[in-house]
Parts: C-alpha cells; sequence; structure tokens
C-alpha cells in the first residue's frame, strides 16, 4: 500500500505543488508548460521506481504463511 501512495504522489507532486503556488503567490498569467511539469513527474516516478527495487527486504524464495489459530491462540504471519 505505502509502494502506491509512494508512486502516486511522484507522479502528483509537481501538479500538487504548482497549483498551491499559483494560488499562494497570484502568479501573473505566465503559463508553465505542461511538458516541464510531465518531465518532472516522470522523473520523480522513475526514482521512486528504483528505490523500491533495489529496497526490496524479501528474495524470490521467501515463502509467506498467513496467520493462523494454534491452540486458540493467533499465530503471527511468517516469512521463510
Amino acid at each position: 500500500m505505502t509502494k502506491k501512495i509512494l508512486i502516486i504522489l511522484s507522479i502528483l507532486a509537481p501538479f500538487i505543488t504548482f497549483y498551491f503556488i499559483k494560488i499562494a503567490f497570484k502568479l501573473s498569467n505566465r503559463k508553465v508548460p505542461f511538458i516541464t511539469l510531465s518531465l518532472a513527474s516522470l522523473i520523480l516516478l522513475i526514482l521512486t521506481l528504483v528505490y523500491f527495487r533495489y529496497d526490496n527486504n524479501f528474495s524470490p524464495d521467501t515463502k509467506y504463511s498467513p496467520p493462523k489459530m494454534e491452540n486458540g491462540k493467533i499465530k503471527p504471519a511468517e516469512n521463510n
């Protein structure tokens, strides 16, 4: 879930920043090129994807066992 939020934020961050700057300072009618915002968004997206590519804590051979009941108690999930 955190990964999805970071990816969405990396795409939307340049547009949100521009929107708040435009409102806060009431800039003149200068237009900010959409291409510049798109490139900034693309760069942030690539950086986010590279971060998650190399920050993987689980190896491909990791086996997940979900939580289960044992003797009336919940045994937490395990990554083996």
